[in-house]
């Protein structure tokens, strides 16, 4: 009994010394840089936006560029910035380009070009990540759930309109539904 008390202590010990000594992460291999610090005033990232300019400038007069094609019907804006100490966090961008395409201005009678202030549609690759977002934190469970749990305010949108055609049941779509894009709500729906 009493070896079997001594191997209990000893193992305790042994095991107690090993948890306080603390974790220590191996060092990652190779050589240690530090944080870069983007300067726009240097050369080399002046001639780099230059560049990429010049690549655009080339890829809305042509139609085509070193990376692809573009429709001409393409309106665009892209603005590059940096979290990094440096020059170009003195600005919110420190390189744009917008295009508009003209196209987009016939068919909306735009007197004016896009700028970084313009405002776009969100669209393509936004819902994914929304949805993703969604499974992540809550799951699916909420899927079948009314959206009007979630936006009370659509419920006391329909009180006293009886227009089935006109106005949506938003008590009938679910979360699902208007994940999938299966609840019928047409593209830029005006709320009555």
């Amino acid at each position: 009994m009493a070896s079997l008390l001594a191997r209990s202590v000893s193992f305790f010990l042994l095991f107690s010394s090993a948890l306080s000594t603390g974790f220590t992460p191996c060092p990652l291999l190779g050589p240690g840089f530090p944080p870069f610090a983007l300067d726009t005033n240097d050369t080399i990232v002046g001639k780099a936006l230059e560049i990429l300019t010049a690549n655009f400038d080339q890829l809305v007069q042509t139609g085509t560029g070193p990376n692809g094609d573009i429709s001409p019907n393409t309106t665009f804006s892209i603005a590059l910035f940096s979290a990094n100490k440096g020059t170009a966090e003195d600005k919110p961008f420190f390189w744009e380009y917008h295009h508009t395409s003209p196209a987009f201005k016939k068919a909306n009678h735009l007197s004016q070009n896009v700028t970084k202030d313009s405002i776009y549609r969100i669209g393509g690759l936004t819902e994914v990540f929304t949805l993703w977002s969604l499974l992540l934190a809550e799951g699916d469970q909420i899927f079948n759930d009314p959206v009007v749990n979630y936006l009370p305010e659509l419920a006391s949108a329909l009180q006293g309109h009886q227009d089935p055609i006109n106005l949506v049941r938003w008590s009938d779509v679910t979360v699902g539904q208007l994940a999938s894009h299966m609840s019928g709500i047409a593209r830029d729906c005006k709320r009555n």
